[in-house]
Order: C-alpha cells, then sequence, then structure tokens
C-alpha cells in the first residue's frame, strides 16, 4: 500500500511538474514572438527611413537593399517565432487533453501570468530539509527496503527444516 501511495505522488508531482514546464515554455515562446515581431517593425521603420534618405541624396541605393535583407531576414524569424508559439501550446494542450477532440483544442491558450523571476530567500539547510522531505522516490527506496527484508526474512525461513505433523 505505501508503494502505491508514494508511486501515485510520484507520478502526480511529474504530471504537474510537466504542465508547469510546459506552461512556462508556451510563455517564453510568446514572448520571444513579441521580441522578434517588435524587431521587424523596427526593421521595416528602418528600410523606409533608408528609402527617404537615399531619395534625398543622403544615403546610397545599395543601404536600402541592405535594410530590406535585414527585413526580410526578420520576417523568417518571426514565422519562426510563430512556430514555436503553436508548438508550446500544442505540448500543452497534450498534457491537459490528450483526448483531441476536447473543446480545448479549438481554443489558443495564451499565459497570463507575467514572467517575472521572483528572489526566493532560504537557507541552504532549509533549501535541503525540504527537498529531502519532498522526494517521493526516497520514499520509495525506504518501502522498498522493507519489503526486501521482508523477502529475505521469507526465503531464509524457507530454507530451514519443515516438520509436518499429521494427527
Amino acid at each position: 500500500e505505501d508503494m502505491s501511495d508514494e508511486q501515485l505522488r510520484q507520478r502526480a508531482m511529474d504530471a504537474v511538474a510537466g504542465v508547469e514546464q510546459a506552461y512556462w515554455n508556451l510563455g517564453f515562446a510568446v514572448r520571444n514572438l513579441d521580441v522578434q515581431r517588435q524587431a521587424l517593425a523596427q526593421a521595416r521603420r528602418q528600410v523606409e527611413s533608408n528609402r527617404r534618405l537615399a531619395g534625398q541624396g543622403l544615403l546610397a541605393p545599395i543601404d536600402i537593399v541592405e535594410a530590406e535583407t535585414q527585413a526580410a531576414t526578420l520576417e523568417q524569424s518571426v514565422y519562426a517565432a510563430q512556430e514555436l508559439v503553436t508548438f508550446a501550446e500544442n505540448r500543452l494542450k497534450l498534457l491537459i487533453a490528450p483526448d483531441r477532440t476536447d473543446v480545448i483544442w479549438n481554443q489558443q491558450i495564451w499565459p497570463t501570468t507575467p514572467i517575472v523571476p521572483e528572489v526566493v530567500s532560504v537557507t541552504l539547510e532549509d533549501a535541503v530539509a525540504q527537498a529531502m522531505a519532498n522526494r517521493p522516490e526516497l520514499a520509495l527506496l525506504e518501502v522498498s527496503e522493507a519489503i526486501n527484508e521482508i523477502e529475505t526474512r521469507l526465503f531464509r525461513d524457507q530454507t530451514r527444516p519443515q516438520l509436518d505433523l499429521v494427527g
């Protein structure tokens, strides 16, 4: 019973950790997409600026081509970032609802939790104690050790002579 409880606890922790990781991956992918879009918008403004300056004779036409090339490269980066967002969103959906006929598969998931690093103030001793207390695999090992001891006693008892009395 203890073994199955600890195994269930381990599986639950793994599931929660997987969903949390997928959520934050989606959050970072969305943030990256925003950054790529901003860079593309800046590159397009640079193209327009270079065109105006070239029209006034202040820049060589090659500077326009260079800015357009940079904008095209950044546009490809936006597409790649969008693909990463879609991949991260689908990975999260798969963890939440493995059945692809579920309603969530027709909806967009957009992270709402801001990505703000938190400063955690905890002593090393407290962190280690908390980590050791929340390690289900250690509890599983203790249960396995107890089972092994019982089995060892059983097998040792089976090597002893047996006496059957019939009355």
